[in-house]
């Protein structure tokens, strides 16, 4: 499996002390972060939950952040949520031959 991209919605910033400041604080609440997959039989699709995120500006230009996710959080939203293939699945992402989720709980984006 080929990940080919992940994308951060974020649809609210919350800026992070007086209007001075160029770090601006993710809501993660209101944020999604979608990830595709394809492979020579096919593609899936699923989501991850934000844990936090941050956005650095210098004036009006973007130049750094951060977001960490919760990768036990990882779903797979193509295929029938309580299915076999759906949990096959899961497991193998989760498995220690893809994101060994369980020494690394959490991925970083920087």
């Amino acid at each position: 499996v080929i990940l080919l991209a992940i994308l951060v919605l974020a649809s609210s910033f919350l800026m992070k002390g007086d209007f001075v400041k160029d770090t601006f604080t993710v809501s993660a609440s209101e944020s999604q972060v979608l990830w595709f997959a394809k492979k020579v039989t096919g593609a899936h699709n699923g989501s991850v939950t934000l844990k936090s995120g941050t956005l650095e500006f210098q004036k009006q230009t973007l130049v750094g952040g951060k977001f960490v996710i919760d990768m036990t959080s990882i779903k797979v939203l193509d295929l029938e949520a309580d299915s076999k293939p759906n949990k096959s699945l899961t497991g193998h992402l989760k498995s220690p031959d893809f994101f060994d989720v369980e020494k690394h709980t959490t991925a970083e984006l920087k």
